[in-house]
């Protein structure tokens, strides 16, 4: 039995071995997974509290820098907040917005403009650093002012990318959406089958099938 990717892995099929790593966001390296050279051990996930400082250099936690790869893509996310990507997910999510833009309504565009015009590569250093653009540091509200030489940002690992978030306005996003959670996690569940990734391949695990 095969597991059908949707969303930003759209296209990708996994047999029996890989959906329980897919399901648990396992930590082995994708290439060990897949058979193929892939740069990153895992999904970023995880949250932490970490700064940027006035060069705008951004520290990362280890585990989510070591995810995405030296190379990588920052650009503004869909609230008042950042996003970096890995290579390889920055071209998926690319390709989809391009193809949205391009079949959907005129207005589709606009997020194209949101989102590539503001888009730069960075390369995350050996300390877990990555330097990002004061234009869109201060979009996020994340200016540094004169008198600090470094300001608390929160980092949040998002499986296909990591959001840098103001702390304040990451609280206050929280907090709004904890009342809804239960909702919201029903919707998605039931969107996962709309897909056709059914409710028994995401929650319970299978024996190998080593069949094509």
């Amino acid at each position: 039995m095969k597991l059908h990717l949707h969303g930003l892995f759209s296209g990708i099929v996994l047999t029996r071995p890989y959906q329980v790593w897919y399901n648990t966001l396992g930590s082995t390296t994708a290439g060990e997974r897949f058979g193929v050279k892939a740069v990153g051990a895992a999904f970023p996930v995880g949250r932490a509290r970490k700064t940027v400082d006035s060069k705008g250099r951004v520290q990362l936690p280890i585990t989510q820098a070591t995810a995405l790869g030296n190379d990588v893509y920052v650009c503004r996310g869909h609230g008042t907040f950042l996003e970096i990507y890995a290579l390889l997910a920055w071209q998926r999510y690319l390709a989809k917005l391009v193809a949205a833009a391009e079949r959907g309504p005129r207005r589709y565009r606009a997020l194209l403009r949101h989102v590539l015009g503001s888009a730069v590569a960075a390369k995350v250093d050996p300390q877990s650093r990555l330097v990002i653009p004061r234009e869109i540091l201060d979009w996020a509200k994340l200016s540094i002012t004169s008198d600090d030489d470094s300001r608390e940002v929160m980092v949040v690992g998002v499986g296909e990318c990591v959001e840098v978030w103001n702390p304040d306005l990451y609280e206050e996003e929280t907090d709004k959406a904890r009342p809804s959670l239960g909702d919201i996690w029903d919707e998605a569940r039931h969107e996962y089958v709309a897909t056709g990734i059914a409710e028994t391949d995401l929650d319970t695990p299978a024996e190998d099938d080593e069949s094509e």
